[in-house]
This record gives structure tokens, C-alpha cells and sequence, in this order.
């Protein structure tokens, strides 16, 4: 049996991952602390091998119909849970990617924030910023709505 490392390296090489090879991963081995740091950090960049399901779905439809009753409803029953398997696939897939685009989002906000934050603030020439000027209540009564409209002379 190759080790956990190769296991989740072999599964992860490229940017598609089967879910069905993640599956039969995660019973073969201890799904301790290590291995979901591992997955966390390999489902980042990786998307859901859709090829992946439409084999397993043209496997399932190819198959011979029986005369059997029995054998024909629980091939009924495949069918139905592979179809949902193909829709929690799907259904996942747009989700990490849906992640990847508020993760990315995040990045970039964090950095316009951060940005923002270091900037020197400046005030006018010939302003300061006292802690007195806080503590303060300021009108200015020369901006409206203090100043009294004057009224034009006729």
C-alpha cells in the first residue's frame, strides 16, 4: 500500500481531483489532524474531476438490463444515487470555485484596507488634530445651515 503522503499526492496531481479516489482515500487511511491539514490545504487550487463522474454515470447506464425484478430495482436505485452523486459533484465544484473568488476578494480588500489604514492622515494647512478638539462640541456657524441667508438687496 503506498504511503499517506503518495496516496494524497497521487489524487491531487493535477488540478482536477476525483472525489471517488478521495473517498476510497479517506477509508483507507486515518483521517487524523495531518490528513485534513493535508486536504485543506491541496483542495485550495483544485477543482472536481467532472470526467471523473461522467464515467462512473456512462458505467452505471451501459449496463445490461436483467430480467431479474430484484436486480432490476436496485439498479434503478444505483442509478438514482449516482445521479446525485453527479449533482453533489457539480454542486461542490461551483462552490470551491464560488470560495476561490471570495477568498481572492478578501486578498484584495485586506490590501486596499491595509493600505488605506498606513496612509499619514493629512488635515488642511493650518489645522491640527488635539485630543481637546474632542472632547469639544464644534458648530460652525459661518456654513449652512448656521449662516443666515442675507437677503438680496432689490
Amino acid at each position: 500500500m503506498a504511503s499517506f503522503h503518495d496516496a494524497v499526492n497521487g489524487i491531487f496531481r493535477g488540478r482536477n481531483v476525483s472525489l471517488s479516489d478521495l473517498g476510497e482515500s479517506a477509508i483507507k487511511y486515518d483521517r487524523n489532524t495531518e490528513y485534513e491539514e493535508l486536504l485543506t490545504k491541496k483542495m485550495k487550487d483544485t477543482r472536481i474531476d467532472l470526467e471523473d463522474v461522467k464515467i462512473i454515470e456512462h458505467r452505471a447506464k451501459s449496463l445490461s438490463q436483467s430480467s431479474d425484478i430484484v436486480v432490476r430495482e436496485l439498479t434503478g436505485i444505483v442509478h438514482r444515487l449516482i445521479y446525485g452523486y453527479v449533482g453533489t459533484n457539480i454542486a461542490l465544484d461551483v462552490c470551491l470555485r464560488w470560495c476561490r473568488e471570495l477568498q481572492q476578494g478578501m486578498v484584495k480588500t485586506n490590501a486596499q484596507v491595509t493600505r488605506a489604514c498606513s496612509a499619514e492622515p493629512t488635515l488642511p494647512k493650518g489645522h491640527s488634530l488635539s485630543s481637546s478638539n474632542l472632547s469639544r462640541n464644534w458648530r460652525s456657524l459661518s456654513t449652512p445651515p448656521f449662516k443666515v441667508p442675507t437677503q438680496p438687496s432689490a
